[in-house]
């Protein structure tokens, strides 16, 4: 588990999201490369939240799916855009797709907690 910052923010107002990326065949070694090597790295230096990744398979396709946590909308959009213009990203994101996209597909799904 990756934690950007100490403790954790959750709470009401927390904005948490789930992020399932189905791997491009052929593709799941390199994304693993990528996220401990750049995008784990760079999340704990913007001070992201992040929770796995997890890996798992269905109809033999492979995803990757992990949680990141914000204290409220304004700083996830503040810090992912900071994160994505982040040159070290960009570099990463760019080398690591040098043989094709890593990702056939990216689904977000922000999540809040159920009323009691």
């Amino acid at each position: 588990m990756n934690k950007g910052q100490e403790g954790s923010a959750l709470g009401r107002e927390s904005v948490l999201e789930l992020r399932i990326y189905e791997v491009a065949p052929g593709q799941l070694e390199q994304l693993r490369r990528r996220f401990v090597a750049a995008t784990l790295p760079l999340f704990r230096r913007h001070g992201i939240v992040a929770y796995g990744p997890w890996e798992y398979q269905v109809d033999g396709r492979d995803y990757v799916a992990y949680l990141v946590e914000f204290s409220d909308a304004e700083e996830r959009d503040r810090r992912l855009a900071a994160f994505r213009s982040d040159p070290e990203w960009v570099a990463a994101r760019e080398q690591s797709e040098g043989g094709g996209p890593l990702t056939a597909r990216i689904d977000v799904y922000p999540l809040r907690p159920m009323p009691q």
